[in-house]
């Protein structure tokens, strides 16, 4: 398969999309400790409850699965890339393969201590330690083929269903939910989330936070690399590299993404109205756990896949396409978002920790993301890579 010798552009749009919502979730994310449950559970009235709910729906899980996806679809471009400073060719023979792998695991590498980074002195939520440590199983892939990877990422991606729907189900018991929230850790967060210093708040994240990453990894494996096989797959298909091809497939995708995210929006508000109350119902939980699961899946590809068909058209390819500067420097802007917010929410800032109410994230996230577009666009004006993408590259390639 023939490598392109640009950017594609597409893909640059779909994660500044992208960042839209990862940012919005992140949001909801610095703004409490008392995340990780559904609507159902959550002491939320009016048009906080309903912003919320529209945030679980409709963007909670569905951005970071997009990322993923466009991780794994990295991954393969990566690796059929000729190795620098050679320009970009055909296949790689098996030398300049092994020499693209070496440069991978660099990559990798240097995404981990960025993210442990991040993690410490920034936010205890970061993904990018979890994207480079699942990153490099990804070498193992080999030249699998199309089938294979298909049936890998689908392996993965229900085992991850299974495993949310146990924990769902298990917090259905009133006992242990009911210590989760009672639980001396929560108030002692809050307090220094909303008044500690900089230095109270990284010595928390020291002794309680950090030590709870392997344990998160693990429990992100399964899905995470589930999609990191489909972006793959994609990229062995060819989809991206040659859209106009494929787009009747992606109108296939938009069609049967939209009916299986509408019939699992309806399945899972159905069993959401028997979970989280006094009895336990927790098939309901398990049920609504496991295809909440799918539909993050079922969601993201819903997004991705109408993004693409809306790009074939010029009057809505001139309104997206600005969202490819936001991509270009999608690392830039994401430390640039959790830095931001964190000074923002956390007492050592603005102490704004909990005080928020829900429906003001949408205008807080829109405003900001329209501020990264403007700044971004800016950057890329004057230099070809965003400072954090820059600094990546140097790291990896030695140069």
């Amino acid at each position: 398969m023939e490598a392109r010798k640009k950017r594609i552009e597409e893909l640059d749009i779909l994660r500044g999309f992208a960042l839209f919502g990862v940012l919005l979730v992140n949001l909801t994310m610095m703004h409490t400790s008392r995340v990780g449950f559904s609507v159902s559970r959550m002491d939320l009235e009016g048009m906080n409850r309903l912003s919320a709910l529209a945030i679980e729906v409709f963007f909670q899980g569905k951005f970071y699965t997009s990322f993923s996806i466009l991780f794994g679809l990295g991954f393969f471009l990566f690796m059929n890339r000729t190795p620098p400073p050679s320009t970009a060719g055909t296949r790689l023979d098996p030398p300049a393969a092994k020499e693209m792998s070496y440069y991978f695991i660099r990559r990798m590498l240097v995404l981990l201590v960025f993210g442990m980074i991040h993690m410490v002195f920034v936010w205890h939520g970061d993904i990018l330690h979890t994207y480079a440590v699942i990153g490099l199983i990804l070498l193992y892939s080999g030249n699998v083929s199309e089938q294979r990877l298909l049936r890998r990422a689908v392996f993965w991606l229900l085992i991850a269903a299974l495993f949310n729907g146990f924990f769902s189900a298990l917090i259905e018991e009133p006992g242990l939910f009911q210590g989760m929230l009672t639980s001396p850790r929560i108030p002692y967060a809050d307090e220094i989330y909303s008044q500690g210093s900089y230095l109270a708040l990284l010595r928390y994240r020291l002794v309680h936070e950090v030590q709870d990453a392997p344990a998160n990894l693990l429990l992100l494996l399964p899905k995470i690399l589930g999609l990191f096989y489909l972006g793959c797959f994609l990229g062995q298909k060819g989809v991206f590299q040659n859209l106009k091809t494929h787009r009747a497939a992606i109108g296939k995708v938009f069609q049967y993404s939209a009916f299986s995210s509408l019939l699992l929006i309806l399945l899972t508000r159905f069993f959401a109205l028997y979970t989280g109350g006094a009895t336990p119902y927790y098939t309901f939980a398990f049920l609504e756990g496991a295809l909440g699961d799918l539909l993050t899946v079922s969601g993201s590809l819903f997004y991705m896949s109408g993004l693409l068909i809306l790009l074939g058209y010029p009057r809505w390819e001139k309104v997206l396409r600005p969202l490819r500067y936001m991509g270009r420097m999608a690392l830039t802007n994401y430390l640039m978002q959790t830095v931001f917010w964190s000074v923002v929410f956390n007492g050592y800032g603005l102490g704004l920790y909990g005080k928020l109410p829900y429906w003001s994230f949408f205008p807080l996230a829109a405003g900001f993301f329209i501020l990264q577009l403007f700044i971004s666009k800016w950057w890329l004006a004057r230099r070809k890579n965003g400072p954090m993408e820059a600094f990546w590259r140097k790291l990896t390639y030695q140069n």
